[in-house]
């Protein structure tokens, strides 16, 4: 990440978690299976049918697995020694930046699925204009959430030094 000042440290830059990747991968699996299974359907025009549109959706669901790979590779979510960045878009960009110093709360949230994979959510809550803010998919977030507190403490130490 670029755009730091001169006396701020990078604490943690992660991309979401690599379950996003888990769907269009049963997907690619799906439509190949469909593909090899065309040969047992017994009337030829059917059999010729199910073979093209088992190729189409094969292939849209390998762009699909590319879009993704992309889209995960430009998400971050990065934690500084000054503030929080969430950055995402590939041709469209946004980034939402909160300085720690503002920053109310900080919570996580897990389902059970969540829990096994160790993702979840992190809801930051600010007195900037936009108040809440939700970050999806982030990798091990009671670590992040233990993290970004760390910091708010250390950026009040200083403040109070």
């Amino acid at each position: 990440m670029k755009h730091f000042t001169h006396d701020e440290v990078l604490v943690l830059d992660l991309h979401p978690h690599w379950w996003r990747f888990v769907k269009p991968v049963v997907l690619i699996i799906a439509t190949l299976a469909a593909l090899a299974n065309t040969h047992h359907i017994p009337y030829e025009f059917l059999r010729n049918l199910a073979l093209i549109i088992a190729q189409v959706l094969s292939v849209l669901a390998v762009l699909n697995l590319a879009l993704q790979t992309l889209k995960w590779y430009r998400t971050h979510f990065v934690l500084t020694s000054q503030r929080v960045i969430f950055q995402s878009g590939v041709i469209a960009r946004s980034r939402i930046e909160i300085s720690l110093h503002k920053i109310n709360l900080v919570t996580f949230h897990q389902s059970v699925f969540e829990r096994i994979v160790n993702a979840g959510d992190i809801i930051v809550e600010s007195g900037a204009e936009d108040g809440m803010e939700t970050f999806s998919d982030v990798q091990d977030p009671q670590q992040v959430q233990a993290l970004i507190h760390q910091w708010m403490r250390r950026n009040i130490d200083d403040v109070n030094n």
